[in-house]
């Protein structure tokens, strides 16, 4: 992303702050949502998984032509990590509605691990076996359920 490429040592509070910048002063829809999608990027380096999905929910719903698949993407890849992590802290209804959003922006980019966590969900349980972790683990997501 942009707005903190040139900062040495990476991202950093100033980045995000120079990126919220940038996104009050653009006037065009597609430059809104090209910020909107590098703060969802940043929110996810920093680990503010619920600041992601808000951003990437957001490219979605403006619906620039062109941004509107990446969106999908981000709110299908990081909803999937938000209810893995639900589904491990024990709140299989919360993760429930994380994977069910997961796969209706993007099947694809959801995944077998948001199939595989929905299931566990409706069940009202977690999964810790082998292969649960795999599924977790490609699709780039962090937690493993317990």
């Amino acid at each position: 992303p942009v707005a903190w490429a040139g900062e040495p040592g990476g991202p950093g509070i100033v980045g995000a702050d120079r990126l919220v910048q940038q996104l009050a002063a653009a006037a065009e829809p597609r430059g809104v949502d090209s910020l909107l999608l590098a703060f969802g990027e940043r929110a996810e380096t920093d680990g503010d998984w619920e600041a992601a999905l808000g951003a990437y929910r957001g490219v979605m719903r403006r619906g620039e032509p062109g941004l509107v698949q990446l969106g999908r993407i981000g709110v299908a890849t990081t909803a999937t990590r938000l209810g893995n992590r639900a589904l491990g802290q024990g709140d299989p209804p919360e993760a429930v509605r994380f994977f069910r959003e997961a796969l209706a922006a993007d099947p694809t980019a959801a995944g077998d691990s948001a199939m595989a966590g929905l299931a566990r969900a409706l069940a009202g349980r977690a999964d810790t076996t082998p292969t649960a972790q795999q599924d977790s683990a490609g699709t780039g997501t962090t937690e493993i359920t317990r």
